[in-house]
């Protein structure tokens, strides 16, 4: 076992090779010009630890990206699940890779737990562990900076083997652990919460085995429903630290106004199924589906084994087979077809009717539980060669069926000079052939043969990763966004700059002091969409990540023709644009043009604060009465301004903020659809705004008394 677990344990830096050559470096997925890592995981860890240093404060509010946005309601900021932490402390594109290199090792001895647990031989297991930890979608989706998405996953068969056990003890301790775990991976990603939890529920009916007759169903009913709303409720208390305040920023966000077409985005084409069989031939991350030729041809030998042979008479693979033969192949065909998205008629509309059905979006991540249920079933079928139950005839036959097959594919793409992917795989599937036909030659299957086939699987899963990541030196910044970088930090002190071709990365603004209008986020405020696309110029064509929105994923082209409000961006605080591009607005004076970078300046641009006369005046500031920012950290401001009137401040308004005047409480009001307003009397007043936690640490304190509640569960119940 030890040997095992230990071999699961370092096989990730065979997974995630590519990247020991620069393992501080990120690598991004081949031809991908960014990767989520820098455009926010990176910046999301550098700007909260920059917070802790010179605030010593966590910070819930984020004024450095989109005009202001909340920070620790956003699920990407990385503050509530503990291993993000590593990159509060060290670098962080080697903590990621760090990160991505545990959470594969995780994933890998979970399925091998999960494996035994059903009681799939230790070879079997074995490759499941294999499988699973090196699943060429994990890589493809770590190549492409989905951090927590990637970390969320790896508890996937850890919750399962959770589930399965409290459905077979049916103790209060073990439902509660099944719960936290569920929790724990709603804090590394929400969007994984609810397929993974989803399955476990589904994996522990059938893994509680048969009931005593004694039982009536009423009584089966009710024990399941008082289980299930047990795991529910720790599940919801240890994640409601995220969950309170982000409930109330998702239905402030682009994200709670999403149609079922735009959830269904990048939907499954029917074609890359074909993936399936034949590794890097995918387009895109999110279509990446292949399972490895060993598992793929060990699970639908194990398919075949539970549809036409339930009943085999060996005891040793009835045991195997367990009772969750099944379930997988559901699971299988479920996750496949909640994959295919709106390739399915009817798909959108019925996922636009679901309320919060959207909120998942990208159905291939559903390809995830695939790949699981197609590890478990070669597990499976591994164990099945090892009791020899095909008695040599079927496998003997498909075993030279596909050495023959596997032998012309790859013979016919060579010398027809196919992506040099296809003669992989057809030598992969003719050794995979070779082994099987000489496995059952002889009366035995000899322990060699299986090994024969894990090298194998280790082999492909090898080369298919390795397909997926693009080794590359760090990126070094142009020139020409060099020397805009320098002139912004010079002379944008108390300004905001914007960008229509997204020319200064996000890492550059939290390491420069500077504050963006533009920006990356899945989740961002609507009031800040509306108002930033109409000042830039820019359509919104309906959901998107970025601000402003690309129409065909190429910034710097996308919006040449766009032309900018001058005086709304002035509104807003900017005073620079720099663009990939020249910008034909006569109001813009352009300060610098170097290499490729076009800098202008708005001479429109209104200070961060201001008074207006009226609350319907807003945007019309009194010229003799000051307004000015004293201090502020990410969590509070102080300002000066006098009265009377109505202090206008140019970032974005949100339900939490609360302010004072001359330490009396005053209401915050929002001018102009988007800032943030206080009424002021006459004279000179000091005006404070702050964030208030109370969301954030009622939600705090549910996830505390939870996970108080569960050790005492753990110590003194059953």
């Amino acid at each position: 076992m030890k040997t095992r677990i230990g071999l699961l344990l370092v096989l990730p830096l065979l997974w995630l090779a590519p990247l020991l050559g620069g393992f501080g470096q990120i690598h991004n997925s081949p031809g991908a010009e960014f990767s989520d890592l820098t455009v926010t995981h990176w910046p999301n860890a550098e700007f909260l630890r920059q917070s802790l240093i010179r605030y010593g404060e966590i910070p819930m509010w984020n004024p450095q990206t989109l005009g202001g946005t909340p920070f620790a309601a956003d699920p990407l900021s990385g503050i509530y699940y503990p291993p993000l932490w590593l990159a509060l402390v060290i670098s962080p594109p080697l903590a990621f890779n760090i990160l991505f290199l545990l959470h594969l090792a995780f994933a890998g001895i979970g399925a091998f737990l999960l494996a035994r647990d059903e009681g799939a031989s230790t070879t079997g297991a074995l490759l499941a562990g294999i499988a699973f930890g090196g699943l060429p979608k994990f890589v493809a989706h770590a190549a492409a900076g989905h951090l927590t998405l990637v970390l969320a996953v790896s508890w996937t068969p850890w919750l399962l083997l959770a589930a399965r056990r409290a459905a077979r003890t049916g103790s209060l301790r073990a439902w509660s652990f099944a719960g936290v775990m569920a929790g724990a991976m709603f804090l590394a990603d929400p969007r994984w919460a609810i397929p993974s939890a989803l399955a476990a529920l589904g994996y522990a009916i059938v893994s509680a085995g048969d009931n005593p007759a004694r039982e009536s169903a009423r009584i089966r009913i009710i024990a399941w429903g008082k289980n299930f709303l047990l795991f529910g409720a720790f599940a919801a208390a240890v994640s409601a630290v995220l969950a309170l305040p982000m409930a109330q920023f998702v239905s402030l966000s682009t994200r709670a106004n999403l149609s079922g077409t735009e959830a269904a985005t990048q939907s499954l084409p029917f074609l890359s199924l074909l993936g399936l069989i034949f590794g890097g031939i995918g387009t895109s991350v999110e279509w990446e589906v292949y399972p490895g030729v060993v598992v793929l041809a060990l699970a639908l030998f194990a398919c075949f084994h539970i549809v036409f042979r339930p009943h085999a008479s060996d005891k040793g693979l009835k045991k195997a087979e367990g009772d969750a033969g099944v379930f997988w192949i559901i699971l299988l065909i479920l996750a496949v077809f909640l994959s295919l998205g709106s390739n399915i008629p009817g798909f959108s509309a019925v996922i636009g009717a679901i309320p919060g059905a959207g909120l998942l979006r990208v159905p291939p991540r559903w390809m995830f539980l695939a790949g699981l249920a197609l590890t478990m079933l070669a597990a499976r079928g591994m164990t099945a060669l090892e009791l020899k139950t095909d008695q040599g005839g079927i496998l003997k036959k498909i075993g030279f069926a596909l050495a023959s097959g596997g032998a012309v594919l790859a013979i016919a793409s060579w010398f027809m000079k196919l992506p040099p992917a296809l003669w992989q795989d057809g030598l992969i599937w003719g050794a995979a052939g070779v082994i099987l036909f000489v496995g059952f030659l002889s009366r035995r299957w000899a322990s060699s043969v299986g090994a024969a086939l894990i090298c194998l699987a280790i082999l492909d899963f090898a080369v298919a990763d390795f397909r997926l990541i693009d080794p590359h030196p760090a990126v070094v910044e142009p020139p020409g966004v060099e020397a805009a970088l320098s002139f912004l930090q010079k002379n944008t002190a108390g300004y905001r700059v914007y960008s229509p071709s997204y020319s200064i990365p996000a890492l550059d603004f939290v390491n420069g002091d500077l504050r963006s209008l533009d920006g990356v986020d899945p989740l961002m405020l609507l009031s800040t969409a509306r108002v930033v696309s109409t000042a830039a110029g820019v359509s919104r064509p309906g959901y998107s990540v970025t601000l402003p929105a690309f129409a065909t994923g190429s910034p710097v082209i996308d919006n040449q023709d766009a032309i900018p409000d001058a005086r709304l961006l002035g509104l807003l605080n900017v005073r620079y644009i720099v663009s990939a591009f020249a910008i034909p607005d006569a109001a813009l004076n352009l300060r610098e043009k170097v290499l490729g970078i076009f800098l202008y300046e708005n001479p429109m641009a209104m200070p961060r604060a201001w008074v207006a006369e009226t609350l319907d005046d807003w945007d019309r500031p009194v010229g003799n009465r000051a307004a000015r920012v004293e201090s502020e950290s990410p969590n509070r401001l102080r300002l000066t301004a006098e009265g009377p009137g109505w202090l206008i401040f140019a970032e974005a308004a949100y339900p939490a903020w609360r302010a004072t005047v001359d330490g009396k409480s005053a209401a915050v009001r929002t001018a102009g659809g988007w800032w943030r307003a206080v009424e002021l009397g006459p004279g000179t007043h000091e005006v404070q705004m702050s964030y208030d936690p109370g969301l954030p640490l009622t939600g705090a304190a549910v996830t505390f008394f939870a996970l108080l509640l569960f050790f005492g569960v753990w110590r003194w119940a059953k």
